[in-house]
């Protein structure tokens, strides 16, 4: 499982009209592991939200096949997640990019 943490300035994002699923990350020390836990819903927003870091992570069946397996490690599907402050870990597809606007 390969992990690549960004940190950058904090980007503008908001949601649409779904609740994107809140997770709650635990990193390895010794391994390029994180260990992501469903927590709760984002509530619908109608504010910006800032995301202040991003990993992307492999995900698949087995954590050992995938550290050990090439096969399994290239079959293995890329999700990306964006950390949104005061709530945690979003998966980045659940985010639109830009600042909110009403629509009157």
């Amino acid at each position: 499982m390969k992990l690549v943490i960004s940190s950058k300035k904090a980007k503008a994002y908001h949601t649409k009209d779904n609740k994107p699923v809140v997770y709650k990350a635990m990193f390895m020390a010794d391994q390029p592991v994180v260990e992501l836990t469903a927590t709760k819903q984002l509530p619908s927003l109608r504010k910006t939200l800032y995301v202040d870091q991003q990993i992307n992570v492999k995900t698949g069946n087995k954590l050992s096949t995938i550290l050990k397996s090439k096969k399994a490690y290239k079959a293995a599907k890329n999700v990306s997640y964006s950390h949104v402050k005061g709530y945690g870990w979003v998966k980045t597809s659940e985010l639109t990019k830009g600042i909110f606007m009403s629509a009157d």
